[in-house]
């Protein structure tokens, strides 16, 4: 009564919790700062920790399998058996004397148990994996989610400083124009050369348009995986540079893959379908069930014993079922497991030599972009401007040098998100997230 008490006050925490996070989990609680959760993983974990549902739903497999952990401890019904017998049927054998049931009929209550040998270890062995991988799992969970929160957050900074980098543009291309019209209007510029000025702010126009748009779409992907308002306060481009932080150096590669949650998982479930293997081998251990009935018999006139106790031994004989068929099952599900292990393990660390790889070259091309080639194409433009002003350049010229100092700030702000972008792979790949995860209480819901 108290199991049955204790499991449904748990399936009404449940159900309250599943409830409040599908109504407004963040009415109650202080907004989040994603700009702060960028750059600090374990605030974001301890906020998806109890905000989001995939994590609440891991959480509640954990509940399942602690269930089903119990059951596999839980000893075998015993069987009552009832019988009423000698009931004389018609005139009966006349040598007997009087056939009334009071004189006839025997009463027997009997106790049967199975008593099972080999398997309740087992059983509850591969019931104890099956607890540790749902643990595992809701690390995974939490991990994952830890990973597209960042990825969101990150996106969204990448397009607000891609905006305002759009817009910086767009505002000093409308100040040219300006100043150009006043030129037109006196004569000393060409229609068609204020003409191409109008089509190249509109061009940019349509730029910043288009990045306003994406910037909404992202911020309402975010807001989705974040459960919470996806505005990136202070300064984008900060906190694109700062989030997804790595270590100052990676350690073990090996080990560190080894050590995801999802492998931890997929290790439990092999050693749990070796216990199952275990199991069903140990069919072949016939299960004795042990009894004791007794007797209340009224049939004393042919000498019977009016009381008596009868102890009984069944022994099944384990000659065409012996588990060999189900055991073979759960050893090639682990094999199975196994060498999924192994290839997602080996994939894992071939994405993780690309993405430091990767990490390596945009580092150099962010330093290039900034050091030298932004500086010159500065410095381009600016004289591109005095001799535009002295008549000594023509506006072809004057466009072509600012599209061309405006690609290059465009793309080193690409480079950065690009670089964001391997550090956040290279946590989900090295397990980085899947320690934050485990570190703010993942694994137990």
């Amino acid at each position: 009564m108290r199991r049955t008490l204790r499991a449904a006050l748990a399936a009404a925490a449940l159900t309250l919790t599943i409830g409040a996070l599908r109504s407004s989990p963040a009415a109650a609680d202080p907004e989040p700062d994603p700009s702060a959760m960028l750059t600090d993983p374990t605030t974001l974990a301890a906020w998806l920790r109890t905000h989001d549902a995939a994590v609440a739903s891991a959480g509640a497999r954990v509940e399942v399998a602690v269930a089903a952990r119990h059951q596999a401890g839980v000893l075998p019904n015993p069987g009552l058996d009832l019988s009423y017998g000698n009931v004389v049927l018609g005139s009966g054998n006349p040598m007997s004397g009087s056939t009334g049931l009071g004189n006839t009929t025997a009463i027997s209550a009997g106790v049967t148990e199975t008593i099972e040998l080999g398997k309740r270890g087992p059983r509850q062995q591969a019931a104890d994996m099956r607890v540790d991988a749902a643990r595992e799992d809701v690390v995974v969970a939490l991990g994952t989610r830890i990973g597209d929160a960042i990825t969101a957050i990150g996106k969204v900074a990448y397009l607000v400083a891609r905006h305002d980098t759009l817009v910086q543009n767009l505002d000093a291309q409308k100040k040219i124009l300006a100043l150009e019209k006043i030129r037109f209007d006196h004569k000393d510029l060409s229609g068609d050369d204020y003409a191409r000025l109008e089509l190249e702010t509109e061009r940019l126009e349509l730029d910043v348009a288009r990045a306003d748009a994406d910037l909404r779409q992202a911020m309402v992907g975010c807001e989705a995986t974040l459960r919470a308002p996806c505005a990136v306060d202070g300064s984008a481009e900060v906190a694109l540079d700062k989030g997804a932080p790595l270590p100052a150096s990676l350690g073990d590669v090996e080990v560190e893959v080894a050590a995801r949650a999802s492998f931890a998982s997929s290790r439990d479930q092999q050693a749990a379908f070796g216990y199952d293997a275990t199991l069903a081998h140990h069919r072949s251990i016939p299960d004795p069930t042990v009894g004791v009935v007794f007797t209340h018999d009224n049939y004393t006139v042919a000498g019977a014993e009016p009381n008596s106790l009868l102890f009984s031994l069944s022994i099944p004989l384990p000659i065409f079922d012996r588990g060999d068929h189900d055991a073979a099952a759960a050893q090639a599900q682990a094999q199975a497991l196994a060498a999924q292990e192994q290839a997602d393990r080996r994939l894992a660390r071939g994405q993780i030599d690309a993405l430091v790889a990767q990490k390596q070259y945009l580092e150099t091309e962010i330093e290039r972009l900034s050091s030298s080639s932004i500086p010159r194409s500065a410095t381009i433009l600016a004289d591109t401007h005095k001799a535009f002003d002295l008549g000594q350049d023509d506006l072809a010229d004057l466009i072509l040098a600012e599209r061309a100092h405006r690609e290059l700030l465009l793309a080193l702000l690409d480079a950065r998100y690009d670089l964001f972008t391997a550090r956040s792979g290279l946590r989900q790949a090295l397990g980085l997230d899947d320690a934050v995860a485990r570190a703010a209480g993942g694994s137990t819901p």
